[in-house]
């Protein structure tokens, strides 16, 4: 899903689009700004005044109609020069053998004293030899590949996978029949299968601090920032008292 916004006829100048990154955290002047560098008119702005009422809602995304080689990416097309790489999901689309892989691939390669040159991205199958296995043996046409997010930094990209793997539970997550639903084998430095899992109890207990901090999060962007300076200072008298 992806964040839209829409202005007053918006549709005329190209509208509905994805919010920047940021968005919500933005000045008026700033998101005015924005407005006009997308195409829509200052003047149309200055007229709505306080009348400029927006529209936002999430959208569907639909698979980029870029060249990807074999990977699908549902969101807007981009340049892979500018990004470092991606976090994906293999799986096998089976019914005999519904197996499933997170990995991380780069979008070039890096090599002391030398130009960066692309790397094998469009084409690559993982570094999974179960993976690379299977494809051999049922063939490629049996395996969508997706891109699940991109990222510009190396540590992203390194802390990204481990995250996403983690909440996964790659390595212990079980089809009833008790065969293992990812055939990744290892998160970061653990190359074992644990003995033990967080139990349902604990995962309820997650999902309620979690939400309850994007609760904080949207409360606190809903601030102006003169309030928001006012609760900073609170809480320093509040310390120093």
């Amino acid at each position: 899903m992806t964040l839209v916004v829409d202005p007053p006829e918006g549709w005329r100048y190209g509208f509905p689009k994805a919010i920047p990154k940021g968005y919500m955290k933005m000045s008026w002047d700033d998101k005015k700004k924005w407005y006009i560098e997308q195409g829509y008119p200052k003047s149309e702005i200055d007229e709505y005044g306080e009348f400029f009422v927006i529209s936002m809602w999430d959208k569907e995304d639909e698979i980029s109609e870029q060249d990807l080689g074999h990977w699908e990416y549902y969101g807007s097309p981009f340049d892979p020069d500018d990004y470092f790489g991606f976090i994906y999901l293999i799986t096998c689309t089976d019914p005999e053998n519904p197996k499933r892989y997170i990995g991380r691939k780069q979008f070039h390669q890096y090599r002391k004293g030398k130009d960066r040159v692309v790397s094998n991205w469009k084409t690559y199958s993982s570094s999974s030899k179960h993976i690379n296995t299977m494809v051999e043996e049922l063939g490629s046409d049996k395996f969508k590949y997706e891109i699940l997010q991109l990222f510009e930094t190396k540590g992203g990209l390194s802390a990204g996978e481990v995250k996403v793997q983690w909440e996964l539970d790659v390595l212990t997550e079980k089809y009833p029949d008790g065969t293992p639903v990812y055939l990744n084998r290892q998160i970061g430095a653990i190359k074992f299968i644990p003995k033990e899992e967080v139990n349902e109890e604990t995962r309820e207990r997650l999902s309620r601090i979690a939400s309850g901090i994007r609760e904080e999060r949207k409360d606190k962007e809903g601030l102006t920032d003169s309030e928001e300076e006012g609760i900073t200072t609170e809480e320093k008298s509040d310390k120093e008292s």
